[in-house]
């Protein structure tokens, strides 16, 4: 039985969206295996793009994952691996609260001051770092 002549371009749609998915799973399989070296299965709880698609661009894959233990995985191997995965023009960032964000903003102008002096800086959580001549991070508060 043939679907209505209305119902056609709905079923183009969910074919391209099981496409998108397809790729977007075997993206995150070879972040996981090549790039990151993760040996471990780890279970997704969903997976899309942000955005509107833009020829020439690629859009963010946000990732919501089944277990926090995965989540940490994921992020300490981007971490050590974060050479490579610039090199490859990726990625793993951490959705931040809306207080952590809205701490970082009352700080950017920190952030801006020491970069401009030529130093390295960096955020954890609502923490604003600068790398001291010794290597280490040290917190700047003013």
């Amino acid at each position: 039985m043939n679907p209505p002549p209305w119902a056609a371009g709905l079923i183009d749609d969910i074919k391209s969206i099981k496409q998108q998915v397809s790729k977007i799973d075997k993206i995150e399989e070879s972040v996981n295996k090549i790039t990151l070296k993760i040996d471990k299965n780890i279970e997704l709880n969903r997976v899309h793009r942000i955005g509107k698609a833009t020829p020439g661009k690629t859009r963010p894959i946000v990732a919501k994952f089944q277990h926090d233990a995965d989540r940490e995985i994921v992020r300490k191997a981007s971490i050590e691996k974060n050479y490579d995965l610039r090199a490859l023009h990726q990625g793993v960032g951490i959705q931040q609260t809306r207080i952590t964000l809205e701490k970082r903003w009352t700080k950017q102008h920190l952030a801006d001051r020491e970069r401009a002096a030529g130093k390295t800086t960096k955020w954890a959580g609502s923490k604003l770092l600068v790398k001291g001549h010794d290597g280490a991070y040290r917190e700047i508060t003013n």
